[in-house]
C-alpha cells in the first residue's frame, strides 16, 4: 500500500512539474499573443513570423486575415495569427546589440 501512494505522489508531482515547466508557459505566451492581436489598430506596424516588417491596413477578424503594407503601394494578406508582435526598433536594436556582444565573448 506504501509503494502504491508513493507512485501516485511521484506521479502526481511529475504532472504538476509538467504543467509547471511546459504548458503554463505556452498557455501564458499564447494569452499574451492574443491580447496583442486584439489590441492591434490599422496604422499599427508589425512583425510577421516571416520577418517581414509592415503596417497594418485591415484586419478582417472574422476570417483571420490582415492587409499589411509592406512597401508603398504594395500589400500583403497575412494570417493574423502570424503577426508575432509590434514593431519597435528601439527594441530590436537593443536586442541586436545583446546578440553581438554575446558572440564577442
Amino acid at each position: 500500500m506504501a509503494e502504491i501512494l508513493a507512485v501516485a505522489v511521484i506521479m502526481i508531482l511529475g504532472m504538476g512539474g509538467y504543467w509547471a515547466f511546459f504548458l503554463f508557459p505556452r498557455q501564458r505566451d499564447f494569452a499574451m499573443r492574443q491580447n496583442m492581436v486584439r489590441a492591434l489598430a490599422e496604422v499599427d506596424e508589425v512583425i510577421t513570423a516571416g520577418g517581414i516588417i509592415g503596417k497594418v491596413l485591415k484586419i478582417e477578424g472574422d476570417k483571420g486575415l490582415a492587409t499589411v503594407e509592406i512597401a508603398d503601394g504594395l500589400e500583403v494578406r497575412v494570417i493574423v495569427a502570424s503577426i508575432l508582435e509590434q514593431y519597435n526598433p528601439e527594441e530590436l536594436a537593443k536586442n541586436a546589440q545583446m546578440g553581438q556582444q554575446a558572440e564577442i565573448e
